[in-house]
């Protein structure tokens, strides 16, 4: 057995009464080596415990120590910082705050450099700023920092300002403590709310802004950014109106006056309890007031500013009110319109609108408190499915993809309230105990209820089942939800398919959120007006002197090739050297010199080839300009695997993947994830994960037996127990008579209620005297009351009893929340030491605005955005961190817009156009149609890799003009089984109207055309030349796309892309599990071994494919193309095919598109673009079947498609 520490008997006498016994070393000589030194358990002993009188220790030593402490690694600085905010290190925090008025002026340095400067640098350390598990000890800290009245505060920092201000300091010592005072004074008005409670922090602050300004010019060095960033800061909460210089104006305000007209418009505010004119008290999800408003929301306009607010205030106002008008508002329209009498069950809201279910027969059947996530309600509705056998109704309720898990709902007139809820179980939770329903006190159901543990949507016919979780945790919707008698018949359940509230809840939260800091970084040039003149600087981290970026690891064989942003260079250099074309490295070069960076890529041109380039010139920086890590953002999860695992590819490995909806094989082990759960925990988060479990346990066995007596509280314990503590009269007449009066029945059982007894006796009424109160009744005895008061006074203590355990129910509700808040906290702590290892972080842009306070943890200095055109502007500006100083903005506003789920919200509407929601920033600044921003340089990919010259032409002639090929895209091979590469098979069969069943009455189908492209498509499948995916079928609308699906998928294997899948089931469409396969599906079927690839347009840019097929599908005698006539759409669908192109259309319809007309003769005399045929398809003159004429359609079609000149 090895032996610890020295005996310290021994040590101080020479000799032990254990001898060679002992447990302890006798001399120096002994084998154990002495014990490792252990500087944190040291330091913890310098605190002192809970009611012992604190020792004098030397607090410099001690503050210099823990910021050792606090600087070695993670774990050792999360227990520092706990540790200082216990009551012991409370207690040294206050020793030295309050140290100052004693110290004299030859001491003063000495106290503010070795005791005030350390304690300032541990809380103010980036990684103790951005520990989510530590934001709840630092509130504890910066409050006794605060002291009563900011006293505290401001005696401290008035010194510092004093002590900073005196001439024996040198240039070093000052840089080193005036960052951090003044990070550490910022933090303390941040954390304290609005200047009327700050007035005795002014002075300080007022004299560290001074000071900051009086170093105007030494804030040219990158490294003060941070000083400007904290005095803009200080200025605002305070309003003390001082301003610093920038060291790189981006803007030059030019004062013009100019003349606007003004719509008349009601400014926001007073329509109803959510309007508002501050954005910051608006609630996410529309409250009943505003459902039952009918007054229309305000709106603001695209160019529209307010007077009293900033530019950048505006901006964000606008994008928040919009935003929420295009997700929240079709909740809010839905709702309102299901609240109408013989409102149908399923249906869509107005042209366009979203699908809406609706769900009659709601009833709460149980109530359950579970421990992964609180309060839930065990809900019945009537069966929309009545086939008898429950496989059946099971198959049926799949294909449906209706109420799935995490489905936002409704729950509309629940007492006078619409309450949202989210679906966390189809049918009961398993870990729930049957039998704390609310509905009945009938024994009989009771027991009959006990079986339900296994019903769910479909097991039953008499109803459908499920469990559904509350959005809010607010005492009031709980109380409304908990109380039984607020659920009536005309209870409806609401569902939006589709719609999942993370996808646009963070959002409109983190646009919230920035109006509370004001921390956007890029803002004078993402606010500028059109008569500014806009100036883009370098990079703040490459501003440093004799910075350089090094390129060899793009260039060939790593020849040394270095570029200075702020230097000129010859983009021809790095064309020489490297695999990246004339335009991509002059984009690149761009990029680096920029800070706001923009670059269009037009289809082909390889935006993530030059993408990928870019990145690795940058991590290659990440030593020298502190870079961090880089996070890559797109719109898609499809495009985001890919660029993830290009980087792979190109052996960037620090690579974290984070979101769950990736397909990618490759980055299965970079899942943040996976990375978590495989992350070792530090003590301090064991500690706290346990102390919260520990919680969780005693919330969830408090509120279980609070539940059970909810809807057990006409028992006689219940009863006996609420009297006891309220009216002993009442009582004592009840439980302490030893003799039973007559009509009296005392019994002591569990379930027996005396009450139910004693109040059918007593007489009817009281001759001469009216009905009392319950009040009145308070005091009367109870066998001199009637039956009615008797009644009465029985439901009273009822209802008394279950409100007060209501009101325990939502205390102990309200603690599981708080534990929830902190769990994730910890989780969020491994998450952020996860991503700090990283060099590169990929995420969508809804993903990013999910993890927005983890990601604002990073201090990330670097953004790159790909797919920039397709998002919404929004979405990029909560992307846009504090800690930014360099943003990529890469896309092609010339190909498809932001998708808006509103369409009177878009530019394509002609009411749309004054909001402009969907014009992205990278449009806006790129080219803003309002034409109110002025343009920002930007730089134009122009050689394509993707089409035949053939193809490519159909694009350069209408909107890339200078868009030239690759020498390898005219070797591309003809395709196989056709003589044309491009064909377009010209008919007059017309459309057949819309899909009323499912698309909101906007959604067209073509049968004709369905016929011809199925016809096509097998025949260039039975070719065998092609891989799964190398042959795509394209229409523009989601009707077509279903019918195409359902056609092609009886002769052969389809794929459908992730997103047509979400739109599927959005609107209505029951698609088959067996027809639903990925992208990369090898899947056979019958003789045909390849996949077909069938998307919608709008869900197809940035893909291609060998061999395309467009079925157009409009075609009527009034020439209506529908939202084909939007150039961005035409430009995708005729950029996507690499071999050939094949088209089915009605040219007549089409022709009224300019954009049509390249790919059309133009006249006798002109050579089109793509070869055509007339082919109006007729039953033929015979009387034949159905069957045997699509059959002969088909044949034609294919020799037409083969033959045709």
């Amino acid at each position: 057995m090895s032996k610890r520490g020295i005996c310290r008997q021994f040590q101080a006498t020479g000799h032990c009464k254990f001898g060679t016994k002992c447990k302890f070393l006798h001399s120096d000589n002994d084998n154990r080596p002495p014990e490792p030194p252990n500087p944190l358990r040291d330091w913890r002993l310098n605190l002192p415990r809970p009611g012992a009188q604190p020792r004098s220790i030397d607090l410099a030593k001690f503050f210099q120590i823990g910021l050792e402490l606090v600087q070695s690694d993670y774990a050792t600085m999360q227990d520092v910082v706990l540790g200082l905010a216990s009551h012991g290190g409370l207690v040294r925090v206050t020793e030295v705050l309050e140290k100052h008025p004693k110290v004299n002026m030859l001491s003063r340095g000495k106290y503010l450099q070795e005791e005030l400067a350390p304690f300032f640098s541990m809380i103010t350390h980036p990684n103790v700023k951005n520990s989510p598990l530590l934001e709840k000890p630092l509130v504890d800290i910066y409050n006794v920092i605060y002291g009563p009245q900011g006293v505290r505060a401001a005696g401290v920092f008035l010194f510092t300002t004093n002590a900073l201000r005196s001439d024996t300091h040198s240039k070093a010592t000052f840089r080193t403590c005036f960052e951090t005072l003044f990070d550490a004074l910022t933090q303390v008005v941040l954390r304290n709310g609005s200047p009327n409670i700050n007035t005795q922090l002014v002075p300080a602050a007022e004299c560290f802004v001074d000071k900051a300004i009086e170093l105007g010019l030494d804030l040219q060095d990158a490294s003060m950014d941070s000083v400007r960033k904290l005095a803009d800061k200080l200025n605002r909460v305070l309003n003390m109106g001082k301003q610093i210089a920038s060291t790189d104006q981006q803007t030059d305000k030019v004062k013009t006056s100019k003349a606007r007209f003004v719509q008349n418009q009601e400014p926001p505010g007073g329509r109803h309890d959510n309007d508002h004119s501050n954005i910051e008290n608006i609630k996410v999800l529309p409250t009943f007031g505003e459902i039952s408003s009918k007054q229309p929301e305000y709106l603001p306009l695209h160019s529209q500013d307010r007077d009293d607010l900033t530019s950048f205030e505006a901006l964000v106002d606008r994008h928040f009110r919009l935003i929420r008008e295009d997700t929240v508002g079709q909740l809010r329209d839905a709702i309102r319109a299901s609240l109408q009498p013989q409102h149908g069950v399923q249906g869509h809201l107005g042209k366009g609108g979203p699908r809406v279910d609706t769900y009659d027969g709601v009833s709460l059947v149980d109530v359950a408190f579970l421990r992964g996530s609180g309060i839930e309600l065990f809900v019945r509705i009537n069966q929309p499915f009545h086939m008898k056998e429950a496989a059946k109704r099971k198959d049926r309720w799949e294909r449906s993809k209706r109420l799935q898990k995490e489905a936002l709902v409704c729950l509309t007139n629940v007492g006078e309230a619409h309450i949202f809820c989210v679906v966390s179980a189809q049918g009961r939770p398993t870990q729930a105990q049957v039998g704390n329903h609310l509905s009945t006190e009938n024994p009989a159901q009771i027991a009959r209820l006990q079986n339900y543990s296994s019903w769910n949507l479909y097991t039953r016919l008499d109803g459908a089942y499920l469990s559904l979780k509350p959005v809010s945790t607010s005492a009031d919707d709980l109380l409304v939800l908990l109380t039984s008698s607020n659920w009536s018949a005309d209870t409806k359940l609401v569902e939006f398919p589709g719609v999942l509230l993370p996808s646009f809840e963070p959002t409109l939260l983190g646009l919230q959120s920035m109006l509370k800091t004001h921390d956007t970084p890029f803002m004078d040039i993402i606010t500028a007006q059109r008569e500014d003149q806009v100036r883009l600087s370098v990079p703040a981290y490459a501003r440093a002197a004799g910075f350089s970026f090094d390129l060899s690891c793009i260039t060939r064989s790593g020849k040394q090739l270095t570029i200075s942003p702020r230097k000129d260079f010859d983009p021809t250099q790095l064309t020489d050297q490297s695999t990246l074309d004339e335009t991509q490295a002059e984009a690149l070069v761009h990029c680096l010199r920029s800070s706001l960076a923009l670059i269009q890529g037009p289809p082909g041109t390889g935006k993530s080839f030059t993408g990928i380039a870019l990145i690795k010139v940058l991590l290659a920086a990440k030593k020298k300009a502190s870079l961090g890590l880089i996070i890559c953002v797109c719109y898609t999860n499809h495009a985001l695997d890919q660029l993830l695992e290009h980087l792979h590819d190109h052996s960037v490995k620090q690579i974290v993947r984070v979101g769950s909806r990736s397909k990618s094989e490759v980055l299965e082990n970079v899942n943040l994830r996976k990375l978590a759960r495989e992350a070792v925990q530090s003590p301090a988060e064991k500690r706290v994960k346990w102390q919260i479990n520990q919680a969780f346990d005693d919330d969830v066995k408090q509120a279980s037996t609070l539940l059970d007596k909810l809807h057990k509280a006409h028992y006689t314990r219940f009863v006996e127990e609420h009297l006891q503590n309220n009216n002993m009269a009442h009582y004592r007449e009840l439980f302490e008579n030893e003799a039973p009066e007559e009509g009296w029945h005392q019994v002591r059982d569990k379930k027996s209620d005396p009450r139910m007894k004693w109040v059918n006796k007593g007489p009817a009424t009281h001759q001469g005297i009216e009905p009392r109160s319950v009040e009145e009744l308070q005091t009367v005895k109870l066998n001199t009351m009637t039956r009615a008061e008797r009644r009465a006074l029985r439901e009273s203590w009822i209802s008394e009893i279950r409100q007060t355990v209501l009101d325990h129910v939502l205390t102990v509700s309200d603690s599981f929340h708080k534990n929830e808040i902190g769990y994730e906290k910890v989780r969020g702590e491994i998450d952020l030491r996860c991503l700090q290892d990283a060099d590169v972080v990929g995420l969508t842009t809804s993903g990013l605005a999910r993890n927005l306070s983890i990601l604002r943890s990073l201090r990330a200095k670097v953004l790159v955005c790909e797919e920039a055109g397709e998002v919404l502007e929004a979405h990029v500006l909560t992307a846009l961190l504090p800690s930014l100083e360099h943003a990529i903005l890469i896309g092609d506003h010339q190909q498809l817009r932001p998708q808006v789920q509103n369409y009177d919200l878009s530019r394509e509407s002609t009411r749309g156009a004054k909001y402009s929601l969907d014009v992205s920033l990278f449009e806006r600044l790129v080219h803003d149609p309002s034409q109110t921003q002025p343009k920002v340089a930007y730089r134009t990919l122009e050689t394509q890799r993707r089409m035949h010259p053939s193809i490519s032409r159909l694009v350069r002639s209408t909107l890339y003009p200078a868009l030239k090929d690759s020498s390898s895209v005219s070797a591309y091979p003809e395709v196989v089984g056709m003589k044309h590469r491009l064909f377009w098979l010209d008919h007059r069969n017309l459309e057949n109207g819309v899909d009323k069943d499912h698309a909101g009455d906007t959604s067209h189908f073509n049968t004709f055309e369905v016929e011809m492209v199925t016809s096509l498509v097998s025949h260039l499948v039975r070719q065998a030349a092609y891989r799964p995916g190398e042959i795509a079928v394209l229409t523009p609308y989601l009707a077509q796309f279903f019918k195409l699906r359902n056609a092609c998928s009886k002769i052969m294997q389809v794929a459908i892309g992730e997103r047509d899948v979400d739109d599927a089931a959005r609107q209505g469409y029951e698609l088959e599990e067996d027809q639903v396969k990925s992208i990369s599906s090898t899947t056979k079927k019958d003789t045909l071994h390849q996949a077909l690839r069938i998307a919608t347009v709008d869900n197809f840019q940035g893909e291609e494919a060998k061999a395309v097929v467009v079925s157009l599908v409009r075609s009527n005698i009034d020439n209506r193309v529908g939202f084909l006539k939007t150039p961005n759409r035409i430009n995708v669908l005729l950029s996507r095919a690499q071999h050939g192109m094949y088209i089915v259309g009605n040219t007549e319809t089409a022709s009224s598109v300019d954009d049509f007309h390249v790919a059309m003769p133009a006249g006798p005399s002109a050579t089109p673009a793509c070869s055509m045929i007339l082919f109006v398809a007729l039953n033929l003159v015979l009387d034949l079947s159905r069957d045997v004429t699509t059959l002969v359609r088909r044949c034609v079609a294919i020799h037409v498609f083969r033959n045709a000149e």
